[in-house]
């Protein structure tokens, strides 16, 4: 070999080096948070329980209707009730004052044997509990502005603070506060925090688990692309009503992607059965939660923009 080839092959052996490295710091970087996660979460089970019967509650409402958008809000609940030592409770569908009636709760969607955080199963289990989260003054934390500067100390003595969602994702804005990001930023890694959390928190029921691993295994291919286009945007996307109309739409979009990716077989399934499904019911909420399950079983997602349905599904995939 010349001079030049030599250094040549020297300095990219130097590089080689570099990105092992780099890779090994990134891995151990990884491994450190979740552990100490993992270790938190075990020990957050008992403060869970200890909070309850003592009742230090934070109580997340979501404000938004949107799944993707209750989702997101649940990840910055849980984190302010893991640093304020308070048992999480989680009113999915604002059912704490109409208990017979609710069409959907927690619990319908998500496993909940290691934690039980269902506030309309509990409230229903504990007729206190029911009449502390119904009688007493709701202390508001706002996700957003008190992200700035609160001290969650300064609520120790209120028996239940309220967790008001009303814009979905924050929890990058409580890495931030000055009273708890060391803490925080010791837990959670920046662009994986949802991912982190829905495997402690969302684990989706059986029977969910058991549709997502059957459609998987017998309409998934190599190379699946999952497709998510909002349900609000069809009209603007076609400027039609007739679901036989926009069809032929998406039948070109899949084309298209199908010439790009060469899969094996194209494999489209049009769910008429549900079009107009009420997404405030059990089986319509149900469903929502199934369709992001799929989605971030996909090998890549295709998204719409400002959806928070599409970040989540990829969010879930991790």
């Amino acid at each position: 070999l010349s001079a030049s080839q030599s250094a040549l092959l020297a300095e990219s052996s130097v590089h080689t080096q570099r990105a092992v490295q780099l890779q090994e710091i990134q891995s151990q970087y990884v491994q450190a948070k979740k552990s100490s996660l993992a270790s938190a979460w075990e020990a957050y089970k008992e403060t869970h329980a200890t909070a309850l019967r003592e009742r230090k509650l934070l109580l997340y409402i979501p404000y938004q209707s949107g799944q993707g958008n209750r989702l997101l809000g649940i990840v910055t609940a849980f984190m302010l009730a893991l640093i304020s030592h308070r048992a999480l409770l989680i009113d999915y569908c604002k059912c704490i004052h109409t208990l017979d009636t609710c069409k959907c709760q927690w619990g319908d969607l998500f496993n909940q044997q290691d934690i039980e955080l269902d506030a309309v199963s509990l409230m229903e289990k504990d007729s206190g509990l029911k009449i502390t989260i119904r009688d007493e003054s709701l202390t508001q934390v706002d996700f957003v502005y008190d992200a700035l500067d609160l001290n969650l100390a300064d609520l120790a003595d209120r028996p239940v603070v309220w967790g008001n969602g009303s814009m979905d994702w924050t929890a990058h804005l409580w890495l931030a506060n000055p009273h708890h990001r060391e803490t925080l930023r010791a837990l959670f890694r920046p662009g994986y925090v949802f991912h982190d959390v829905a495997q402690l928190l969302m684990r989706p029921s059986k029977a969910l688990r058991d549709v997502r691993d059957h459609w998987v295994e017998t309409r998934f291919r190599p190379l699946t692309i999952g497709v998510h286009v909002r349900m609000m945007s069809l009209g603007r996307l076609v400027q039609k009503t007739d679901p036989q109309e926009y069809l032929p739409h998406f039948m070109h979009l899949a084309s298209s992607i199908a010439l790009l990716t060469q899969p094996e077989e194209l494999v489209y399934t049009n769910q008429t059965a549900w079009e107009g499904l009420d997404r405030e019911t059990r089986e319509g909420l149900r469903t929502a939660v199934l369709e992001m399950l799929l989605l971030g079983a996909s090998d890549e997602i295709i998204g719409t923009r400002a959806s928070t349905f599409s970040h989540v599904a990829a969010a879930f995939g991790g």
